[in-house]
């Protein structure tokens, strides 16, 4: 029997928790082009996290990613939020659609939001987590530029050395829930939309969608300091070739 893998895992929960279909989520992609990835800008999400990380984001060559060196650890709650609708990011990411489409496209946006919750208790993860959104976000990408699936055994880890990460860094301790919340919203936003689109396009291929969202996916790895094509998974987690 195949094992399942995160992308399926995701499918799973929107299919069950939601009534529209992948095929409406993926539209929103193809209607604009290069509208979604405007919305999501990769650079607002990088600016983001490097404000919270610095420039840690870059992993050593050859072995595992490590936790970088920290004088205490943060603790859990610091790797999350209060949410407060006021500090949501989804009217912004609307913004970059035609104003007779943002509406839609905030439903869109706050209907894969509101099933993240699915993903993060499927992997025992606290709600509102930034280390499972930027896992989910880097995970999902690198489905859709190489079509490796990133199964669960190895999405674990890869959530463990991402709150190591994080918790190494006292920026993120001491970053206002509002920032935080707007930087979890757009990793979990892209990591479910891209999750979403990569399957309804192996179902239903359509080159030039395709070819957009691995580029975009591509981009924003990049922009993280990863290149898909130097990086693996495994069941110890990521690691570089």
């Amino acid at each position: 029997m195949a094992r399942p893998t995160a992308a399926l895992l995701i499918g799973a929960v929107l299919m069950v928790a939601a009534p529209a279909r992948s095929q409406d989520m993926v539209n929103v992609y193809l209607m604009d082009g290069g509208a979604f990835n405007n919305a999501l800008n990769a650079s607002t999400i990088v600016s983001r996290t490097k404000a919270l990380l610095g420039d840690q984001a870059r992993w050593p060559a050859g072995r595992p990613v490590r936790t970088p060196p920290r004088s205490g650890p943060a603790s859990a709650k610091s790797l999350r939020f209060v949410s407060t609708p006021g500090a949501t990011a989804i009217p912004a990411m609307a913004a970059a659609y035609p104003a007779s489409r943002r509406t839609e496209i905030a439903s869109v946006f706050q209907q894969l939001l509101g099933k993240f919750g699915g993903i993060e208790r499927m992997f025992g993860q606290p709600d509102h987590d930034l280390p499972t959104a930027l896992s989910l976000y880097v995970a999902t990408a690198y489905e859709a530029v190489t079509g490796t699936q990133v199964t669960p055994q190895q999405a674990r880890p890869l959530i463990a050395q991402m709150r190591g990460l994080l918790q190494g860094e006292p920026g993120v301790a001491s970053a206002p829930d509002a920032e935080k919340q707007k930087l979890y919203e757009q990793l979990a936003v892209m990591g479910m939309f891209t999750s979403v689109a990569t399957m309804e396009l192996k179902q239903k291929p359509n080159p030039a969608a395709s070819d957009r969202l691995k580029a975009s996916a591509r981009t924003n790895l990049a922009q993280l300091g990863l290149d898909p094509d130097r990086i693996r998974f495994s069941e110890a987690g990521l690691s570089a070739r």
